[in-house]
């Protein structure tokens, strides 16, 4: 076998299972997710919550000042809110067209929040903010795979939040070189 033969197998088995599934599916297999994005919120957002309280807690007892976490409250808030706006969703019938919509939210919302607390995660880790500097890497990259665990059946939203909620606290933890 060549080169170029090895390489291309390699590549297949690399990407197998992330086609685009056939086009005459799509919206059974939207919908199939849609159901389950409804199932498994919940417990998404109750996990959520319980980690910024967690780690806002940690942040007040090591002396913090208020500055450097309070905005973690905003997360809570939003959570709070995205929740109603869950069991609003989840009273009212979906039709046709909203499930893309729906799942395309869910998608951009859990990589932006996860995206918001991976900056501050890194940098807290790289300035020595926090007295047990694991302490924030090690909370995110549960939160990322409880969330990733939620939101499996979106494929793309799972692989996304654990590479935008562990790379970047590596990376830092890398560059600093001091960790335990």
């Amino acid at each position: 076998m060549t080169m170029k033969a090895r390489s291309f197998h390699i590549a297949a088995a690399f990407t197998k299972g992330l086609e685009a599934p056939p086009h005459s599916i799509l919206s059974t297999l939207e919908l199939a997710q849609l159901q389950q994005v409804l199932r498994h919120l919940p417990m998404l957002y109750a996990g959520a919550l319980l980690n910024i309280v967690i780690v806002m807690a940690v942040c007040a007892h090591q002396g913090l000042p208020l500055r450097h976490y309070g905005w973690m409250a905003a997360g809570a808030v939003v959570a709070a809110v995205r929740m109603v706006q869950w069991q609003r969703r989840s009273r009212a019938a979906i039709g046709p067209a909203e499930p893309t919509r729906f799942l395309r939210s869910v998608h951009w919302t859990a990589l932006g929040l996860v995206s918001c607390l991976s900056l501050w995660t890194s940098h807290s880790f790289a300035t020595g903010l926090l007295v047990d500097t694991t302490f924030a890497p090690i909370s995110l990259a549960f939160g990322a795979a409880c969330i990733a665990q939620c939101l499996a059946f979106l494929r793309s939203t799972a692989i996304g939040v654990l590479i935008i909620g562990v790379v970047p606290s590596a990376v830092a933890m890398i560059a600093v070189g001091d960790f335990n």
